[in-house]
């Protein structure tokens, strides 16, 4: 398949995505990459399970779950990170509160 994907509720790919897998509401929505599914582009969900491999970015409001031999390749931006022994990453990682509500280092001193 090749184009934008949009959905609202569950999501399963066991093939070949080419574009964008987008939810309609990310705060109550899933998709998940079946060992056998590969995308080839964002996604962007509550919760993204990938078992398959996945080229591009992913945005998951609320978890994101990667599975014992899974290929990711792409920035991975999240609130919850499961991550299985054998998963192989390569991009970078960032959780959704620290981007949302940053750092702020306060220096206490003596008077």
């Amino acid at each position: 398949m090749e184009g934008t994907v949009r959905f609202s509720g569950r999501l399963e790919v066991e093939g070949r995505v080419q574009g964008t897998i987008m939810a309609e509401d990310v705060r109550s929505s899933a998709v998940r990459i079946s060992a056998s599914g590969q995308v080839d582009g964002a996604i962007e969900a509550a919760v993204v399970h990938v078992a398959g491999t996945v080229n591009g970015p992913i945005r998951a409001s609320k978890r994101l779950v990667v599975q014992s031999g899974a290929r990711l390749n792409g920035d991975l931006l999240y609130r919850d990170l499961q991550l299985e022994y054998g998963a192989l990453v390569t991009g970078s990682l960032k959780s959704l509160d620290s981007d949302e509500v940053g750092l702020k280092l306060v220096a206490v001193g003596r008077k």
